[in-house]
């Protein structure tokens, strides 16, 4: 966390696209060798090991800003910050 003048923190943001989740979230199954399915299935019988773990986490952060059951929206925020807004939006 960056401090500014006075002792105030900080917040950058970084706006990311749509497709730039999607690019990523095959970036990691990629980097993983493994399907989404596969990798659930793993999950859920407790199976991860190493990189599966932060590949699995990544995936449910990536997966709640592409909750399609929202309206799309065309960009998504992410803030850096330890506040009470820090984390994702779309």
């Amino acid at each position: 966390m960056t401090r500014g003048q006075g002792g105030y923190a900080v917040i950058r943001m970084r706006e990311v696209t749509r497709e730039e989740l999607e690019r990523r979230k095959q970036a990691i199954l990629s980097r993983i060798g493994m399907t989404y399915d596969e990798l659930a299935e793993r999950a859920e019988q407790y199976s991860l090991v190493g990189d599966e773990w932060s590949a699995w986490s990544e995936l449910g952060e990536i997966g709640f800003l592409l909750d399609d059951s929202q309206p799309p929206a065309t960009h998504c925020v992410i803030l850096h910050a330890n506040s009470p807004r820090s984390g994702t939006t779309c």
